[in-house]
């Protein structure tokens, strides 16, 4: 009878220990999933972080809004033997005197004018000199044409740039004028079309 009674309680032992260890097993088993679950969607799902370094990378290789470069357009003066480039995004307005016109984008515009020389202006010095509205900021030359960058002021318009070349084979000045108060890009503009100017 005592060995039976034995017999049955090591059965219920070994039962007990066999469950435990089976329901150990289970939990654990379990509890790996779940962690690998979560460590996959981590992995999968990008942080706020890496989607702005993501963007910006897309960005830097796919730029959007970053403007082109304007191929620029040519003026040729036969009359006057000159050409200058200017961007093509600019327009040529013309005025009642057909030595001169406009170039213009929206509200930025530059005047280009031809002023013939006068007895009291036979060089750019004495042009410079009598011209008293203009105050000279530096002379310059551009492929072998002799100019000068001035500045003009109105107390109620405010301040425009220009620059005043002389053309010794035609005897005549080429005046490139900004309107009043221009913005950055006109200045830009202009300093980069007087670079372009030669002889024909």
């Amino acid at each position: 009878m005592k060995r039976n009674t034995y017999i049955i309680i090591g059965v219920i032992v070994v039962l007990t220990l066999g469950g435990g260890y089976y329901f150990l097993s289970n939990n654990k088993k379990s509890s790996e999933n779940k962690t690998q679950t979560t460590e996959g969607q981590n992995q999968s799902k990008p942080t706020e972080s890496q989607e702005i370094k993501n963007e910006q990378a897309t960005n830097n290789e796919n730029p959007q809004g970053t403007k082109e470069e304007v191929t620029p357009k040519t003026y040729s003066n036969s009359r006057y033997s000159f050409s200058f480039n200017y961007p093509s995004d600019w327009a040529i307005e013309t005025t009642l005197n057909p030595d001169n016109f406009i170039l213009k984008k929206g509200n930025e515009k530059i005047n280009v004018s031809i002023l013939q020389q006068e007895s009291w202006s036979q060089t750019l010095d004495q042009f410079f000199e009598n011209a008293s509205q203009l105050t000279i900021t530096d002379k310059i030359t551009v492929n072998g044409i002799e100019g000068g960058k001035y500045t003009s002021s109105s107390q109620t318009l405010g301040e425009r740039v220009g620059q005043t070349f002389y053309l010794p084979s035609a005897k005549v000045f080429l005046d490139f004028q900004t309107s009043y108060k221009p913005s950055d890009n006109t200045k830009q503009v202009l300093e980069n079309l007087t670079k372009t100017l030669k002889l024909n």
